[in-house]
């Protein structure tokens, strides 16, 4: 089963490196501060292992309806600005529809400034629960334009 592509980006006045720098170190639950639809607020990230920003690194989200899931550093490299993770273990509602999120944020030169990707692959836990996914994405959408100027916010 394919699975759904989700992608937003915006472009920022900054480097490449100062863009990785600053997702890397931004607290999830100052991006991530309003509901859309399904998809609630970060209220925080618990139970940390490893350094973030190194791949290998898995931390819990926790959201404000009580869900959470683990999230899992896969690729972390500011010299090819590879930013990739994935969410797992849902547990809340979205555990109905999801298995596995794919993330990734790909940070490229965009004339004097950076272009900033951000994509999720969304593996649904069935062949039905597919058929939801772009009702979920019409949510993700608003919701990931939402984190950009907090985003904004953060950087130098």
């Amino acid at each position: 089963m394919a699975p759904y592509l989700l992608s937003s980006s915006e472009v920022f006045a900054t480097t490449p490196e100062v863009a990785y720098d600053t997702l890397v170190a931004a607290p999830l639950e100052a991006l991530f501060t309003q509901r859309s639809g399904p998809i609630p607020p970060v209220a925080r990230t618990e139970g940390q292992t490893g350094e973030w920003g190194t791949a290998g690194a898995t931390r819990r989200v926790v959201l404000a309806d009580g869900g959470s899931n683990l999230e899992t550093l896969v690729g972390a490299d500011r010299a090819t600005r590879d930013y990739r993770y994935e969410l797992t273990d849902f547990r809340g509602p979205m555990k109905l529809l999801v298995a596995k999120v794919e993330g990734r944020f790909a940070f490229d030169a965009a004339g004097a400034g950076t272009r900033v990707t951000w994509t999720w692959r969304l593996h649904a836990t069935n062949p039905v629960t597919r058929l939801a996914l772009p009702v979920l994405g019409a949510f993700w959408r608003p919701w990931a334009k939402a984190m950009w100027p907090r985003y904004e916010a953060r950087l130098p």
